[in-house]
């Protein structure tokens, strides 16, 4: 545990274990702010939020930004296609519904990636990396903290919680690279 009594995610297995282990997130269970919230006694009941939030706050991205990383993710959420033959009724869902609720698809991640100026070829390689709890999903934990590895305005501290984060990213892109692991390949992949 960290100086502020959190439990730190400094190993891949303890962050995999979070990620696999938590509830599910909802954009509804996030805070409108993370700083405050690590401030607020209920920080610690939450690992996954707390875990997101430090990390956030960690990489110098705003409050600001975090709305509208939350406010994207809501939007690109609401235009995502729905299965054909499913029931549009509120409270009227089935079980593979339930599996992809709150959730992006490749395609709906895909949609949202293209408006960031990258290529459709890229699509599943950035897919694969922001996909850190590997269901074939993006959920809104996978969203925040892959914001965090490849567009904070701070460079992570290779031995904290944001360094874990932003290596398994940087390493999901350039292992689906064609083997070029040179800097500026990497900086290209994050920058671009």
């Amino acid at each position: 545990a960290g100086d502020d009594g959190y439990r730190s995610l400094c190993d891949r297995e303890s962050l995999e274990q979070i990620l696999r282990g938590a509830p599910r997130l909802a954009l509804a269970g996030l805070p409108a702010a993370p700083a405050q919230f690590l401030q607020t006694p209920r920080a610690p009941e939450s690992p996954l939020v707390s875990h997101i939030c430090r990390v956030w706050v960690e990489s110098g991205l705003s409050d600001r930004d975090w709305a509208e990383a939350l406010r994207i993710f809501e939007s690109e959420l609401a235009e995502q296609p729905r299965p054909p033959g499913k029931d549009p009724r509120p409270g009227v869902a089935d079980h593979d519904s339930l599996a992809t609720e709150g959730r992006w698809t490749l395609e709906t991640f895909s949609m949202w990636v293209l408006k960031t100026g990258r290529k459709l070829k890229e699509c599943q390689t950035w897919f694969e990396a922001f996909d850190l709890d590997k269901d074939g999903m993006i959920g809104v934990a996978d969203f925040l903290q892959g914001l965090v590895a490849t567009a904070a305005p701070r460079p992570a501290d290779p031995a904290g919680e944001r360094g874990l984060v932003a290596a398994l990213v940087a390493h999901r892109l350039l292992d689906a690279q064609s083997g070029s692991w040179d800097p500026a390949r990497l900086q290209e992949l994050l920058v671009a």
